[in-house]
């Protein structure tokens, strides 16, 4: 924190006009926000569109897919977007759990993207209110549902 505050201020105290300053360039790129994430979903799409079709092993397919939604769960918040965030980091939480790719699977990373899709398509920020906690649910219930269950063994360790 104070090396940030140092490289903000040049060793000085933070002052109102710094202060403003940086919230003028974020509100700068918070305009941009909309178009980048809106490329970065498409990107997405395009990762998950060939994961379906890949016949084959998915595992790098995958690790693409949580890139996209780990740089989409890394903006989000930053411009006010906490839906957006909160869907990417559960899309990239359910990622990282699978080690099964077959249709529920890619079911439930769709989802994810629709309701990305959904969220920015409509410029929703915040928390999307009661119908943005619903999809969130909707979301986290796939997951739960899909994502692998710790094995006995396992769940033995951690006791």
């Amino acid at each position: 924190m104070h090396t940030f505050r140092t490289k903000v201020s040049g060793g000085g105290p933070l002052t109102s006009q710094m202060l403003q300053k940086a919230e003028e360039v974020v509100q700068q790129h918070a305009e941009k926000y909309i178009e980048r994430a809106q490329d970065q979903i498409d990107a997405l799409v395009e990762v998950v569109q060939e994961a379906e079709a890949e016949t084959g092993d998915k595992a790098a397919l995958f690790e693409k897919i949580f890139l996209q939604a780990h740089g989409i769960r890394g903006l989000g918040s930053t411009f006010g977007y906490t839906l957006v965030t909160n869907i990417a980091a559960s899309l990239c939480n359910f990622v990282e759990a699978v080690d099964n790719y077959d249709e529920d699977v890619m079911e439930v990373l769709n989802a994810h993207v629709d309701a990305l899709r959904g969220m920015i398509g409509n410029d929703v920020k915040g928390d999307g209110g009661l119908i943005g906690r619903e999809i969130l649910d909707g979301l986290m219930q796939a997951v739960a549902k899909n994502a692998p269950k710790p094995s006995e063994e396992t769940a033995a360790d951690t006791e």
